[in-house]
């Protein structure tokens, strides 16, 4: 038996006595999984891809180098044959395996991606196990202090993005298994990154490095669009859009012994909210359904322990959400889902601006119809030019695009994941979930969704 163990808290060990198998199970011991128990001899090295969540393993009996996920599927052989004969120590580093080869006391090593380059490293005069020695094989989560993270749907989970690098891997270790995550706010101090789960009535936590999931609030929850952490006071402010229309306060330790009802009543879609607990205000959105009426949305603002409530915006406004403050300018942002725009003002309530859609206006040869042509119109002075991808060639009608004959597209992406038609590279478990992750579509081609019905 060979146990190791990952940062997403779970343990993972072989066994290969009266059934071969490879397990999964907490740290404490519970919630024992069965990842592999078909096509499974005697199992023993094994290692972790900790980022991309994969287990790889050694059957010596099957002379193979097996790989899954860690939730059992995606499973299939990287190699096998006289090249992996004997097999003791197995590791992972970037794009390879390496392992070490009890018949001549070698270490080899094995693109993980293809399998087919294989090849020897050194000879030791007892080589048995390997461990690489890297800071990124032990990772303890984000060092970066700037990034981003947002929710989505189907499947409902919460990721990370770093903004220095602008680039979709993702940068903590997902919140998943949720359903429908609106509401978000962090605490830097203790790295936590709260949200509410308006479908599943619930407010959670978790910590950026995926440790120490709990719900802190259960009962009395009937649609949370919007959550606030007070970093000062460790309080949590929420909306609530039930019957009753409310905010809410709690402490972030013991929430359900600590939660007040902090103002009650007229309002009729309570939604964002943030809090500025320097100034001791918080501030919050009130949707309103009438669509004849454009000053029945509006923001307001209250001390937060909800006394001196009052209006602060409500002109021109219908269904206002999405509320943010920038603390070191004194502004308040927020976005119209009515209207599609961004506003913005400044807490003493001057130099309200938008961000309106409505200023990129005009005209050009390619806004009807792509411009007739098949793949890109870029638009010139007086008219526009047809162009093609990378991997194509433009006919000679200058409007269609053909593919270079025997052209194919190079791998770029690692196992896992998705190679988009603009070369982006995103989760595989993302395609056909009705988001638009590759940014043209490609992940949602109707084509490539048949697979996954």
């Amino acid at each position: 038996m060979e146990v190791l163990i990952s940062f997403h808290r779970k343990l993972f060990f072989t066994d290969y006595g009266n059934v071969a198998k490879i397990e999964r199970c907490d740290m404490d011991g519970m919630n024992r999984t069965r990842i592999v128990v078909s096509k499974i001899e005697q199992p023993t090295a094994i290692t972790l891809d900790l980022i991309s969540k994969y287990v790889y393993w050694v059957d010596v009996y099957l002379e193979s180098v097996g790989v899954v996920d860690y939730q059992g599927r995606n499973r299939h052989t990287i190699i096998e044959g006289r090249q992996v004969r004997h097999l003791y120590g197995l590791t992972a580093f970037e794009d390879y395996l390496y392992a070490t080869n009890l018949d001549n006391f070698s270490v080899i090593q094995i693109n993980r991606f293809n399998g087919s380059d294989a090849q020897l490293l050194i000879r030791f005069e007892n080589a048995q196990e390997i461990h690489a020695y890297h800071k990124r094989v032990q990772p303890t989560g984000p060092k970066n202090e700037l990034f981003l993270f947002y929710g989505k749907g189907r499947p409902g989970i919460i990721r990370g993005m770093d903004l220095n690098t602008k680039v979709a891997d993702e940068y903590m270790i997902p919140i998943e298994n949720l359903v429908n995550p609106r509401a978000l706010d962090f605490h830097a101090e203790t790295n936590y990154i709260y949200f509410a789960d308006t479908t599943s009535f619930l407010i959670g936590r978790q910590k950026i490095d995926g440790s120490e999931r709990e719900t802190i609030l259960k009962d009395d929850l009937d649609n949370v669009e919007g959550i606030a952490v007070d970093w000062i006071g460790n309080n949590l402010f929420w909306t609530n859009d039930g019957n009753r229309k409310t905010i809410n306060a709690a402490r972030l330790e013991k929430a359900p012994q600590s939660r007040k009802t902090l103002l009650e009543g007229d309002m009729s879609h309570p939604r964002g909210i943030v809090v500025d607990p320097v100034n001791g205000w918080m501030y919050w959105t009130d949707w309103e359904e009438d669509q004849i009426d454009d000053s029945v949305g509006r923001i307001e603002k209250a001390w937060m322990n909800g006394y001196n409530r009052q209006i602060f915006v409500t002109s021109k406004m219908l269904w206002p959400n999405g509320l943010t403050l920038d603390y070191q300018n004194s502004i308040l942002y927020w976005c119209d889902a009515y209207y599609d725009h961004i506003e913005r003002i400044f807490l003493n309530g001057t130099d309200r601006k938008i961000y309106d859609p409505q200023k990129q206006q005009g005209d050009n040869a390619c806004r009807i119809n792509n411009g007739g042509c098949s793949t890109l119109c870029l638009a010139v002075p007086g008219g526009r030019v047809c162009a093609c991808a990378d991997n194509q060639h433009l006919d000679e009608n200058s409007t269609t695009c053909t593919i270079i004959s025997g052209e194919i597209l190079p791998k770029l992406c690692k196992l896992g994941e998705f190679q988009c038609q603009n070369r982006r590279c995103i989760q595989e478990r993302w395609c056909c979930d009705g988001d638009d992750d590759c940014l043209d579509g490609s992940d949602e081609h109707s084509e490539l969704c048949c697979m996954y019905l």
